[in-house]
């Protein structure tokens, strides 16, 4: 049996309804592939460039509280260049370390300082103002069962 007049005319009506022209949809497959290239472009570069010249205060002072404290706690008996190996220190830098607590009248106290230079020797040369600074909070115990609130300073130099 022939389709009937009204089945073709639905028919080529829903034939024409999802057509597109081929040069259109070629073009916006292309401007799809266009954009997506150049993300990809984009993030490769910007992912590549982050990192290259990592800053070294926040490593090193994770590195050297790691050495000098224990049990999170600072004792502040112990001198700060004893604590401190040279491979913690990083390489061709030089290193300022201090740790501050509060005394019990409220005043500021300097519990160590070490400042090892670029080979990680101890030496006394002067902090420039430009050197990179960490700060954190730290518990710092001036005598038995006696603990204070610290900072614990690690400024890093070329």
């Amino acid at each position: 049996m022939a389709p009937s007049r009204s089945d073709r005319t639905r028919w080529s009506r829903q034939r024409r309804r999802g057509q597109s022209e081929p040069l259109a949809a070629l073009v916006a497959v292309s401007l799809v592939c266009l954009v997506i290239s150049t993300y990809v472009v984009l993030v490769t570069d910007i992912i590549g460039t982050t990192g290259t010249e990592r800053s070294p205060g926040e490593p090193t002072a994770d590195a050297l509280w790691e050495e000098v404290s224990e049990d999170g706690t600072f004792d502040a008996e112990t001198p700060v260049r004893n604590d401190v190996p040279p491979e913690t220190l990083p390489e061709g830098y030089n290193v300022a370390v201090t740790v501050t607590y509060i005394d019990a009248s409220g005043t500021t106290k300097r519990a160590g300082r070490a400042i090892f230079g670029a080979s990680g020797e101890p030496t006394t040369k002067a902090v420039p103002d430009d050197a990179e600074t960490v700060r954190r909070t730290v518990t710092v115990r001036v005598g038995p069962g006696d603990k204070r609130p610290g900072t614990f300073t690690v400024e890093v130099w070329r």
